[in-house]
């Protein structure tokens, strides 16, 4: 999140959902690695990124709520969605323009959510 002077945040970035259907939801002390060339921006720039490697940590919703309460903010809005706005995995169809979803058919899951946060 990031603040703006009185009023609510903004998301600063994506949170890697995909991390709960990889691995564990809840947090760890040892990062994740991804090696997979792309990115987020752009998945086919294999040669750019190709051989990289990234560490990461998952951070689950509680984490996340409970560490932007315990600075001050007051959650103001927080909506979970069965999309994402980029084909984070090779099954996900686009249903809307920058939306991405698990095909029907198939167990609905949080993909990616919103949330509003301001100074208490």
């Amino acid at each position: 999140m990031v603040p703006h002077p009185g009023g609510p945040g903004r998301p600063a970035g994506r949170h890697r959902r995909e991390l709960i259907l990889a691995t564990t939801y809840f947090e760890d002390v040892d990062p994740y690695s991804d090696s997979e060339p792309g990115s987020d921006a752009d998945p086919t720039a294999t040669e750019a990124l190709s051989g990289r490697s990234t560490n990461g940590w998952n951070h689950g919703l509680g984490e996340i709520i409970g560490s932007l309460v315990s600075r001050g903010l007051r959650i103001d809005r927080l909506d979970e969605h069965d999309w994402t706005s980029f084909r984070r995995f090779p099954g996900l169809v686009e249903t809307a323009e920058e939306q991405f979803a698990i095909p029907e058919g198939h167990l609905r899951v949080s993909l990616s959510f919103t949330l509003v946060a301001s100074k208490a």
